[in-house]
């Protein structure tokens, strides 16, 4: 078991992409916004599975530990949509708008590693009562563009098509003229 739990980790770091794109990506899209259309480019699909927003107080010290006063401080805002049907999968994808002169990499470390708390603790109930699950487990990935962290726990295919999404949105936009 600690075998797979660092096998695990290694994984986890190695998963992080960033995006790179020539003009500046934007910070001023409310992470709700981001979220709403992430979600609407995989509801797109025909195997797509539902999702639901959850409330602003989904960040919190129980499940983020000593990271907790650090995200308090550094993000702007944040959006969650985990499945519409919690007891059945464990999706969950997050958006994170880092604030302005805030170290966007320590976000991205805090986001690791609360997937690596949360697929640990999902792990043995997975095996003994929801087993088509498990693979999602190695499956959470975090990307960094510009001022935003998105992170997620998906099965494979959605962890590709929800990153790209991000990036694709977020590098399409045109910065905001004052």
């Amino acid at each position: 078991m600690r075998r797979i739990s660092c096998l695990f980790l290694l994984v986890m770091i190695f998963t992080t992409t960033a995006c790179s794109h020539a003009a500046p990506i934007p910070n001023d899209i409310p992470a709700h916004d981001l979220m709403e259309s992430v979600v609407g480019d995989l509801l797109s699909t025909a195997s797509a599975r539902g999702y639901v927003e959850v409330s602003e107080g989904y960040i919190r010290a129980s499940t983020w530990g000593e990271d907790y006063e650090f995200l308090q401080d550094a993000l702007l805002d944040y959006a969650v949509c985990i499945s519409d049907q919690p007891d059945m999968n464990i999706d969950e994808i997050g958006i994170l708008r880092v604030a302005e002169g805030y170290d966007v990499a320590r976000v991205a470390a805090a986001a690791r590693t609360y997937l690596l708390a949360e697929t640990l603790q999902y792990r043995d109930l997975l095996e003994a009562y929801n087993p088509t699950e498990l693979p999602k487990t190695d499956c959470g990935s975090v990307t960094v563009c510009g001022q935003y962290v998105m992170y997620s726990l998906l099965d494979e295919d959605t962890t590709k098509r929800a990153h790209a999404a991000l990036r694709r949105i977020l590098t399409e936009q045109e910065p905001a003229t004052a």
